[in-house]
């Protein structure tokens, strides 16, 4: 979605309104200006009309404790201050960076902070920020977070938010951000010895840079499983994905597993129900009534779900512009080449997204998909209404996909070209083996094994 940018010239008085950031950046470069990015000429022309203003921060208050500082306060903020997009702060009280503690060194710039992407906005930066607070918090047990965005903290983060006006993957954050939110300040903090006698390990992988954990008869209470996964990650052990016990679908009861980074995990399952449930609950469209998951810091998501018709009812767009919803690139060729890739070329790319068929709309998500970036893919029954020549673009797409795929299909060919990792969902908890398909169907061990969880 093109952004729409309002400056206004101190000394002059001289306001303007432009679409095109460069020329916005050449007018304000060497003049005493404010100037704010917005969505619509409506947005920008009222920020004008009211003075163009920047919102009011409030002065950071130190933390005092009867005149004694608290040292176990962090605080997050956004800025767009340095030309390179927004960037994302995250201090202790001293004002010093603590993002290089939960995330990848190369995430991080010379500053100690992480940038996100140029097209967000510094309300979205501010969002990011207080996910990383609450990543940090949960991670080393700290009881207090500060910052200054107001939308943020009175808004957006307790699910108070107009969809109509907010880009999905900026509603998905937030919905993810306001459940861990509410974990956050609705938590009971334990002693050390009292977490841990309450905790039983039931089993651990013999690797020693993977493995899985099941925890049995523990509250879901946020602080005590982080204090088993703290001490995984002192170990370099991956759980790029953790889930615990869940119990919206019955067969969804007492489950848990991981996934590793480049892993390509298909969900089996007889009841096609327990499948759609969990990536679901993975893609934060549903929340589970117990337990929990957590994605790694450093992924990002794309859900694929089986049911599409949302994303097309009453939409009245072409192909281009319908995927132009999603780019931060709004030229027609980028768009296209991602069109392209799900075999949309020429004048089909200009076809009204309201007269597609039920394999057209898969494409289409699919295209969407790709063009998302995410380094993890949740696809649910991707195969549905798709033509061999679709399937076998697909396929091969995955196959070369260099990031993280977990996926439902009743497609024999597709499962044993793609899939590396297999895990089973039965009434009796879960079967998860890392063969190919063929060797899984055919080994009678396993089958065994399957039989008995099926009670069969």
């Amino acid at each position: 979605m093109a952004k729409i940018y309002a400056y206004y010239l101190i000394n002059s008085g001289k306001t303007g309104i432009l679409e095109n950031w460069e020329k916005c950046q050449k007018i304000v470069s060497s003049q005493n200006a404010r100037y704010k990015s917005f969505k619509t000429v409506k947005e920008a022309q009222e920020w004008l009309n009211s003075g163009a203003e920047y919102e009011k921060k409030e002065k950071k208050k130190s933390l005092c404790d009867k005149g004694k500082i608290v040292p176990c306060a962090i605080y997050f903020d956004a800025g767009t201050g340095r030309g390179n997009g927004v960037e994302v702060r995250l201090t202790d009280y001293k004002g010093s960076p603590l993002l290089y503690k939960i995330l990848p060194k190369e995430k991080i710039n010379e500053h100690g902070n992480y940038y996100v992407a140029k097209h967000r906005t510094n309300n979205y930066g501010e969002l990011v920020g207080l996910y990383a607070a609450l990543v940090y918090a949960k991670k080393y047990e700290i009881k207090k977070i500060f910052g200054d965005s107001l939308l943020v903290l009175n808004y957006w983060s307790k699910g108070h938010y107009n969809a109509s006006n907010l880009e999905f993957e900026t509603i998905k954050l937030i919905k993810k951000v306001t459940l861990m939110r509410e974990k956050f300040e609705n938590q009971n903090i334990y002693t050390e010895g009292e977490a841990m006698e309450k905790v039983k390990i039931a089993g651990i992988t013999s690797s020693k840079n993977e493995g899985k954990i099941t925890l049995f008869g523990v509250p879901d209470k946020p602080g005590i499983a982080a204090k088993v996964f703290s001490r995984l990650a002192k170990e370099k052990i991956s759980t790029d994905i953790i889930l615990q016990s869940s119990s919206i679908n019955k067969e969804l009861n007492n489950i848990s597993f991981t996934v590793n980074t480049g892993d390509k995990v298909v969900i089996l399952s007889n009841n096609d129900i327990a499948k759609t449930t969990l990536f679901q609950i993975l893609a934060g469209e549903m929340e589970p009534d117990s337990g929990s998951y957590e994605w790694g810091m450093t992924t990002s998501q794309s859900y694929f779900p089986k049911d599409n018709s949302k994303y097309f009812e009453n939409v009245d767009l072409s192909l281009i512009d319908w995927m132009r919803q999603f780019s931060t690139d709004q030229h027609e060729e980028y768009v296209r080449g991602f069109l392209g890739r799900m075999l949309f070329s020429g004048e089909e790319a200009r076809k009204m997204a309201k007269v597609l068929s039920g394999g057209e709309k898969v494409r289409c998500m699919l295209s969407k998909m790709m063009l998302s970036g995410a380094n993890v893919l949740l696809l649910d029954n991707p195969t549905d209404h798709l033509d061999l020549e679709s399937i076998t673009s697909l396929n091969k797409s995955l196959i070369r996909f260099p990031g993280t795929v977990l996926f439902t299909t009743h497609d024999h060919e597709f499962i044993q070209t793609v899939a590396n990792k297999i895990i089973e969902i039965t009434p009796n908890g879960i079967l998860e083996k890392e063969m190919e398909y063929d060797d899984y169907i055919n080994d009678e061990n396993v089958q065994q094994r399957l039989s008995e969880l099926y009670g069969k």
